[in-house]
């Protein structure tokens, strides 16, 4: 299974996107979204959140920093899953570039500057 983003000049397939409560990921650098059940009718998943990482297994966890952001963001829709693209061939300069395109492309709430001061304000949820 995959989930396609298209920013341009680039076709993402990512793969995933797999449950947050147990990802299985690799140990590689790479760039990750975390996704929930879009409410659009065209849309299977709605984007919550793009990043960057050197290692994709120990980043993506319920002790991240922007956890509380997604559960906010996911609301009654409730699950959270993660959607990955291992790139041990791409540096970390380039890795920041797809996620900038994909930010500037799908404006995922949750890389949004007043979405930290808003989750931040709320009571933190146990991680599932």
């Amino acid at each position: 299974m995959s989930l396609t983003l298209a920013i341009p000049g680039w076709d993402l397939a990512l793969e995933g996107p797999a449950s947050l409560a147990r990802p299985q990921l690799p140990i590689a650098p790479g760039v990750y979204a975390i996704v929930t059940p879009a409410i659009a009718p065209l849309a299977k998943y709605r984007l919550l959140y793009v990043d960057e990482t050197e290692n994709l297994a120990d980043r993506i966890t319920g002790r991240h920093e922007r956890h509380g952001a997604w559960l906010a963001e996911a609301g009654d829709r409730g699950t959270l899953s993660v959607a990955w693209l291992a790139a041990p061939m791409l540096t970390s300069r380039e890795r920041q570039y797809i996620v900038r395109a994909v930010i500037d492309r799908f404006d995922p709430p949750c890389n949004r500057r007043e979405a930290k001061a808003r989750w931040m304000a709320q009571p933190r949820r146990a991680a599932s």
